[in-house]
């Protein structure tokens, strides 16, 4: 059985939520899930919402790791980020408020 999944590589937070519950359960019919499971879904803090983040936890995402990369406005810029300062903050605290088991930050 699985014990962790980890969806990544471009944005796949720009998935709806009922997408993320079809790929986990195609996934899950074919290899059966630990029940402790860890799925992890890379998140671009720019696409962040409270609907799609309470949606993925209850798709069975739960963790999330968002691409924050910096919380310097002028280092987001250079970087081409497409959120700003306020939206990785945000994205932090909405992971920590709804309750996700675990979420983590990355940084450059």
């Amino acid at each position: 059985p699985l014990h962790s999944i980890f969806i990544g590589g471009g944005t796949p937070s720009l998935i709806s939520a009922e997408g993320i519950e079809r790929l986990l359960k195609g996934i899950e019919a074919r290899i059966p899930f630990k029940p402790e499971i860890e799925i992890t879904m890379e998140a671009n803090p720019g696409t962040i919402e409270a609907e799609r983040f309470v949606g993925y936890r209850k798709a069975g995402v739960t963790r999330i790791s968002i691409g924050v990369q910096s919380f310097e406005q002028q280092k987001l810029e250079r970087l081409g980020r497409i959120h700003g300062q306020d939206e990785a903050v945000n994205a932090a605290k909405l992971a920590h408020q709804i309750g996700l088991n675990s979420f983590n930050l990355d940084l450059m």
